[in-house]
C-alpha cells in the first residue's frame, strides 16, 4: 500500500540582520504549480544539447532567488519580498537554496545546474 502525505513540511530559520537582531522564517515544501514553474523558469535560463546535456548557462539572474521566493516564507506565513532576499549576502542566499533544494527534494542536477563552477 502506499501512503502519501500532503502535510506541507516546514524547516525554521533564524536570519541575523544587519542591526544583529535574530528574525525567525521559514523555508517550506512548494506545491506542485510552484515546483513546475521554478522548473520552468531555470530552464529559460540554460542551453542543453540534443542529448539533454548542459551547454551553457543563459542567465545567472535569481541564480538561488528564484527558489526562495517560492519556498522562505516570515514567522507569519507571507513570501519574503524579492528585494529583501536580494539584499542578503551570497553566502546565505546559497546555504538557505542549499536546505531548500533539500527539503523540496530537488535533483543533485537540478541542484547544480545553475552551479557558476559546474559551466
Amino acid at each position: 500500500m502506499l501512503k502519501v502525505s500532503v502535510k506541507t513540511r516546514t524547516i525554521d530559520v533564524v536570519i541575523e540582520n544587519e542591526n544583529g537582531d535574530e528574525v525567525k522564517y521559514k523555508l517550506r515544501q512548494m506545491t506542485g504549480a510552484e515546483a513546475d514553474e521554478y522548473r520552468s523558469v531555470k530552464a529559460s535560463k540554460i542551453e542543453l544539447d540534443k542529448n539533454g546535456e548542459l551547454v551553457r548557462i543563459l542567465d545567472y539572474s535569481g541564480q538561488y532567488v528564484d527558489l526562495l521566493t517560492r519556498t522562505l516564507v516570515a514567522a507569519d506565513g507571507k513570501a519574503v519580498p524579492v528585494t529583501t532576499i536580494n539584499s542578503w549576502p551570497d553566502e546565505a542566499l546559497k546555504e538557505l537554496f542549499k536546505e531548500s533544494a533539500k527539503l523540496n527534494r530537488l535533483s543533485d542536477t537540478e541542484d547544480e545546474e545553475l552551479d557558476p563552477k559546474k559551466s
